[in-house]
Order: structure tokens, then C-alpha cells, then sequence
């Protein structure tokens, strides 16, 4: 069995209690989540120079692009990366079946968008995006070539090495599109840097997981995992379309340029957020996925990761809130002004949004990806509705679409979701209500005392970080001075604790 040593923790008494999976999800945790500060600080520096190098119409142009081959990205390995890790068991035979599986199925998919270049330049009437397009078709190869040993490595709770894999890999694909972009190259150093993401990625995690496919043969329980990843992969297919129409609508009936507004808008106000949500979902899944047979101590998990991302994230989107038209010109420049009125209008879905990660977390650690499916069929029809009403008014239009029709199916989201799980929804609340309540009240104190504050030595950068120092102040005195705040900052501690090696 490939992950033989793996199996003793696997007992049937408390897999919490008994330390070592917890010690080891929270390290990895703690550990993903220092990487991803170094990765969303080099994402940021890239975003920063990008921004003055190219033009919207440059970053429009690759997003449509993307937004549309996306949907045979999402199913570069027909769902069976997810499928290896889900098991309580896999033989070598299973992984290496599903690793001849995933790249015929890539092959296809990279052929396919090959084939879809010309229907998508026609769509969007720009001929430009034939050859983007026919170049982007490479990704989908590259990830499947790579997902099962990404697989093996989360099943191995080595975050430690997925988490440098991501850096690196990051890391190259940031460095060639800035030296790319410096040299005049465009647009091209926009596809340069996916492809080169995907490429130094799969590398790097086949080097690290020490696993290497056998030759191609049949082997007992696939089918079953294939049954399970194609519904993955279905899923896939309709987030994507839900998560990338809004881009698609705006491309379609406003241009590129505007496309172009709207993806750095939505691109900038989530990067925070995945500084928090990529490493806790690269903790959560394979670690509920091993305490699915405890439901109680699944559920104590789950509420505390999620009461950690909200207390990360939700000040942040308060933040960037009111300082807006500040952050935007510092991050992408003056020409990029005109993106701050779809920033705030985004930023209530950036937030709300982040709950199909968490549901995305408990349907895929309990196997229900025929749930998430189904669900994910329903959501896709009001989204459509909402952006085809809101593109009459272009990118601002779609933008209130997009939040409206994300608030209204959060909630009944997270009901379907858990009707078939441990967590509750009261759980996501209670969560959510302190983050939410003192990111609130900051945010009106930091509204009120920024015009007040005489003029800041250090220009947009002085004042930002003045402002920062006021809005943490008060979400930090507010967190305190209640019970609740305090028992929240002491369970913090006591992880941050657990998580050193």
C-alpha cells in the first residue's frame, strides 16, 4: 500500500484527541500559511509591476481567454487527483491507473482547446485570440501530468513540500513575466506566466513525492473512483462557469479593456483572501477527509478552521473597503483608477464568496460530489440570469450581479450542503458574527478619523499605513473587550502552539 505508514492514524478512537493528526494538520497549516505570505508577497510585486508595464486591455485579453478554456482546466485530471486522496485506502496500482487515466484525459482536453481557439476569437471579434488561446492549451497537460503526485503529497499531510512547490513555482512564473513584459512582449508575458506557473509546479512535485507511475493496467475499485471524480469534475465545469461568466459578459458586450478593469479589481480584493484560504484548504480537505468517520471531532475542525479564516479575511475586506481608490493606485497605478467604484461594489461577494470554500471542503472531504454537483447546477441558472440583466449597464452592472445573485445563494448554500454533514450552519455564523461585527465598527471609526488626520510625511504609502495602524487598533480593542473575542484569541494560540514542530 502506498500509504502504509499513514494507516496508524488512522484509529478508530479520537484521531483529534490523540494529538498527532492534529499536531500535523496544524503544522502544516501554520507552515502553508507562512509560504503563502511569501507567495501573495511576490503575487503582489507582480501585480504591482505588471500593472505599470501592461495595459488593461493586455490583462482583458488573457482573462477572456482564460475565462473560456478554463472549463477544460477545471477536469485536466477528470476529478481523480481528488479521488486518490478522498480514500481511506489506495494500492499502487489504483494511483498509477488513475495517473495514465489523467493524462489521456489532459491530452484531450489541451487538443480540444487547441481546436476552440477560432470559435473563441470569433466570440469575443478579436483575432488576437486565436493564438492565446491555441498556447494556453498547454496547461491542462502540464497540471494532469502532476495532479496524482500532488495527491499522494496531501495524503501524506506534507504540506511543507506542497507549499514550497507552490512558492517556487510561483516565484518562476512571476520572474518570466516580468522580464518578458520589461522587454515589450505584451500580453505574452500574461500567458508566459500561467504556463511556466504550471510547468516549474508539476516538476516540483513530482521531484518531492518520490512516487512514480507503473505501467498502464487495470486495477480493482477505479471505476469507483473514476464515478467520483467525474462528478468532481462536473462540478468543476459549473463553479467555473459560475465564478467566470461575470468576466465572460463584460468581454462579450464591453471589450477587453473593460474586461480588463474588472478581472484586476476582482484579481486585487481576493488576493488577501487567498492568502488564507489556499493554506487552510490545503489543511482541510485530506485532514476531514481522514476524520470522516468522527463526526464530532469533524465538526470541532471544521468550526475552528473556519473561525480562523473569518477572522483573518473579514477585516481585511473592511479595509480595503474604504481605502480603495488609495490601495489601487499604489498597487496597479493611476490608469487603473477607474477600477475602485467595481472594487467596493465586488467587495461583499469577495467575502461571501469564500463559502463555496467551505462547502467545497465538506463535500469534497465526505465524497458528496454528487450533491455539490446538483447544487452547483441549480446556482448556475440565477447567476446567468443576474449577469445577462446586469451587462445592459456594462462592468458595473455585471459587478452588482454578481454580488447580489452571491448574496442571495450563500445562505441556502451552506443549508444543502450540510444536511448530509457534520457542521452546522449555525457553526458558519458564530464564526462569522465577531469578525463581522468589529471589522464593522472599525471601519466606520477609520471612515470618520481619516479626514480628520492632518497631512501624512510619505504621500499614499504614509497614509495608507497610518490608516492601517487605526483600523487594526480598533478591530483589535473591539475583538478583546468581549468574552467571546478573547476565548477565540486563546484557541488561536493554543493552534499557533500545536503547529510548531
Amino acid at each position: 500500500m502506498i500509504d502504509e505508514a499513514l494507516r496508524a492514524t488512522d484509529s478508530p478512537t479520537s484521531a483529534l484527541e490523540s494529538g498527532g493528526l492534529a499536531q500535523r494538520a496544524a503544522f502544516g497549516g501554520f507552515f502553508n500559511l507562512l509560504s503563502q505570505i511569501a507567495a501573495t508577497g511576490v503575487s503582489l510585486a507582480t501585480i504591482v509591476v505588471l500593472g505599470r508595464l501592461l495595459t488593461p486591455p493586455d490583462f482583458g485579453l488573457v482573462a477572456l481567454s482564460l475565462a473560456t478554456v478554463g472549463l477544460f482546466i477545471r477536469v485536466r485530471d477528470a476529478g481523480l487527483a481528488a479521488a486518490t486522496f478522498q480514500r481511506p485506502v489506495v494500492s499502487q496500482e489504483q494511483v498509477s491507473a488513475l495517473f495514465w487515466l489523467s493524462a489521456a484525459v489532459s491530452a484531450g482536453l489541451g487538443l480540444l482547446i487547441v481546436l476552440s481557439a477560432r470559435p473563441v476569437a470569433a466570440f469575443y471579434r478579436d483575432t488576437r485570440l486565436v493564438a492565446v488561446t491555441a498556447t494556453l492549451g498547454l496547461i491542462p497537460l502540464l497540471d494532469g501530468l502532476g495532479a496524482q503526485h500532488e495527491s499522494l503529497l496531501k495524503r501524506r499531510l506534507r504540506f511543507r513540500a506542497l507549499a514550497t512547490s507552490d512558492l517556487v513555482s510561483s516565484a518562476v512564473g512571476s520572474a518570466l513575466a516580468l522580464v518578458l513584459a520589461a522587454r515589450g512582449a505584451g500580453y505574452w508575458a500574461l500567458v508566459a506566466l500561467e504556463i511556466a506557473t504550471s510547468a516549474s509546479y508539476t516538476l516540483l512535485v513530482w521531484m518531492t513525492s518520490g512516487w512514480r507511475p507503473g505501467r498502464p493496467a487495470r486495477a480493482d475499485g477505479v471505476s469507483e473512483m473514476l464515478r467520483f471524480g467525474l462528478q468532481l469534475s462536473a462540478f468543476r465545469v459549473l463553479a467555473h462557469l459560475t465564478a467566470s461568466l461575470d468576466t465572460i459578459f463584460v468581454g462579450r458586450f464591453s471589450g477587453s479593456h473593460q474586461a480588463g478593469l474588472y478581472e484586476r479589481a476582482l484579481k486585487l480584493l481576493t488576493l488577501p483572501f487567498q492568502l488564507v484560504t489556499r493554506p487552510l484548504g490545503g489543511v482541510a480537505i485530506p485532514t476531514l477527509s481522514r476524520l470522516q468517520l468522527h463526526p464530532e471531532q469533524y465538526r470541532r475542525f471544521y468550526r475552528s478552521l473556519v473561525q480562523v479564516g473569518f477572522s483573518l479575511t473579514t477585516p481585511a475586506l473592511a479595509f480595503l473597503f474604504v481605502e480603495a481608490e488609495r490601495v489601487i493606485v499604489l498597487a496597479l497605478g493611476p490608469a487603473w483608477l477607474p477600477c475602485a467604484p467595481l472594487f467596493r461594489i465586488l467587495a461583499p461577494a469577495a467575502l461571501l464568496g469564500r463559502f463555496n470554500l467551505l462547502t467545497n471542503w465538506v463535500f469534497v472531504s465526505t465524497g458528496r460530489a454528487d450533491r455539490q454537483l446538483r447544487w452547483s447546477a441549480f446556482a448556475l441558472v440565477p447567476m446567468v440570469v443576474a449577469y445577462a440583466v446586469g451587462a445592459r449597464w456594462g462592468a458595473v452592472g455585471v459587478a452588482a450581479a454578481y454580488t447580489t445573485a452571491t448574496l442571495a445563494l450563500r445562505v441556502p448554500s451552506l443549508y444543502f450542503c450540510f444536511q448530509t454533514a457534520p457542521p452546522r450552519v449555525r457553526d458558519v455564523f458564530d464564526a462569522l458574527r465577531l469578525p463581522a461585527s468589529a471589522s464593522l465598527v472599525a471601519a466606520l471609526v477609520l471612515a470618520v478619523a481619516a479626514p480628520r488626520i492632518a497631512s501624512i510625511p510619505g504621500g499614499d504609502v504614509g497614509a495608507l499605513a497610518v490608516h492601517l495602524v487605526i483600523f487594526l487598533a480598533s478591530y483589535s480593542a473591539l475583538w478583546l473587550s468581549v468574552r467571546e473575542g478573547r476565548e477565540a484569541l486563546r484557541d488561536l494560540l493554543a493552534l499557533v502552539r500545536t503547529a510548531r514542530p
